[in-house]
């Protein structure tokens, strides 16, 4: 994966951090903390959080650019057209059914596809398509 996509440089990284990643999860992911909300409102931390990304891609290119961090290696996207990237390598070598992203939606929806690994990953984003087509009785709760 990462002979594919250009690493950050450690400051670089940490930059990323702080001005990217730590508004989301200050804030909250899944479920919003108001008062952190109305504080990085204030802050303008999204302005911050653009200008960083910008930054890195005129640094690396357009992306995914890998970050380096304690205990983990993410993909960060630097261009919107990049996410079919990551959604198409997903489980491999993108995880997708990371830890963070269990705990966090395990209160919302335990066995999301989000958070599923292969074997049942398949299954349930399959069944999930037929649902949102209203391609199967099943879906809509009929027997047979």
């Amino acid at each position: 994966m990462s002979a594919e996509l250009p690493i950050a440089s450690s400051l670089d990284a940490a930059r990323a951090v702080r001005d990217v990643l730590l508004p989301v999860v200050a804030q909250g992911a899944i479920q919003r903390r108001p008062t952190m909300s109305l504080l990085s409102e204030r802050l303008r931390t999204d302005e911050r959080a653009l200008a960083r990304i910008r930054r890195l891609r005129d640094t690396y290119g357009a992306g995914p650019l890998l970050l380096r961090l304690p205990g983990r290696t993410i993909g960060l996207v630097l261009d919107p057209n990049h996410v079919h990237r990551l959604l198409a390598g997903t489980p491999d070598p993108f995880a997708a059914a990371t830890a963070d992203k269990r705990g966090a939606l395990r209160h919302f929806q335990p066995h999301a596809v989000l958070v599923t690994d292969p074997p049942l990953r398949d299954p349930r984003r399959e069944f999930n398509e037929l649902v949102a087509r209203g391609t199967t009785d099943r879906a809509r709760g009929q027997s047979g």
